[in-house]
């Protein structure tokens, strides 16, 4: 099965560590603490935050340093980032047994909320994402902002340089990606991408101690990057908009033969329904059936936003896939 966490779980456990969290903390925020024991990973954890989960979170002197990596641009960033403050808060107060519903002021900790971005899209350096952009009503006074850094190659150098740690990550993500598009099998290409960053300097002791695990979090990464390309390529695009072009083709004809008024009433409301459903259902069971040869059908559903038991009636009527 897929590794829905994609590389973003070798993310998690390179900076979960102390010292590497202490030097991202550094050079993001534009601190210098240099005591890796003044530092507490607060990383949210999702069985006990109804299944969700940052990637890292790290908290010196009162200031919450939330890590989120990114390989896809989502705009719904600043409202996930919102939920795991509050999630976060929730911890901290009961692991502190601090009462809010005292008359007492609670002191609690500043969030400073970033997005690491290393996906194949063009993107900014920097920018704001902004919580208020999707206020369905627009209101003055309230804010909350998600910090959204590009790390890829020739991106904010200043704070790779400041961070090596981050800096050989992006390197490394960099040349298996290189060694892929050059033919390279994925086993392959993260080997070469391993040995190429310890030769350069890049990430040498985590690699050497932890080149097992390494390996792994990078191989089921990339497993789901070609995943998430194939989604997009394959699935609900190519079903929506043949399912949009058929409807719009059958209700069109039926509308010119038999006048405008006819052909919109009964045109649109037959051929463009009947067309878009008939070609959106066909698409989104052909990517079902497709995925369900790899992957449960739990999985399917979660990747998918779909109902389990809707993954099921089609896992039914899959011959290939009944032995799953």
């Amino acid at each position: 099965m897929l590794n829905r966490e994609y590389k973003s779980s070798l993310f998690a456990d390179l900076f979960s560590d102390a010292k590497r969290g202490l030097s991202i903390f550094n050079a993001l925020l534009g601190t210098d603490y240099s005591d890796p024991a003044e530092l507490e990973i607060a990383t949210l954890k999702d069985a006990v935050f109804m299944h969700r989960k940052n990637d890292v979170a790290l908290l010196v002197e009162m200031r919450l340093l939330m890590l989120e990596h990114q390989s896809t641009i989502n705009p719904n960033m600043p409202l996930r980032g919102l939920q795991y403050y509050a999630d976060s808060m929730d911890g901290y107060l009961e692991k502190r047994q601090l009462n809010i519903y005292g008359k007492k002021r609670i002191k609690i900790p500043a969030p400073f909320y970033y997005v690491l971005y290393n996906g194949r899209e063009d993107a900014p350096d920097r920018e704001n994402l902004r919580l208020s952009d999707s206020f369905e009503c627009k209101t003055e006074g309230y804010e909350w902002t998600a910090s959204f850094v590009n790390i890829n190659t020739n991106h904010n150098r200043e704070l790779m340089e400041k961070c090596p740690e981050l800096k050989g990550y992006a390197k490394l993500v960099e040349y298996i990606r290189e060694n892929i598009a050059q033919g390279m099998e994925k086993e392959e290409s993260v080997d070469a991408a391993v040995e190429r960053c310890i030769a350069e300097g890049y990430l040498v002791d985590y690699l050497r101690q932890h080149i097992g695990e390494a390996r792994g979090m990078l191989l089921s990464g990339f497993n789901q990057e070609i995943y998430e390309k194939g989604l997009r390529e394959e699935g609900w695009e190519a079903g929506i908009e043949e399912g949009r072009k058929a409807g719009i083709a059958e209700g069109r004809e039926a509308g010119i033969a038999e006048g405008r008024e006819a052909g919109i009433a009964e045109g649109r409301e037959a051929g463009i329904a009947e067309g878009r459903k008939s070609g959106i259902e066909e698409g989104r069971e052909k990517l079902i059936k497709n995925l369900l040869r790899n992957n449960s059908p739990e999985f399917v559903a979660e990747q998918c936003g779909l109902e389990l038991e809707y993954v099921n009636s089609i896992k039914e009527k899959c011959e290939v896939c009944k032995s799953l």
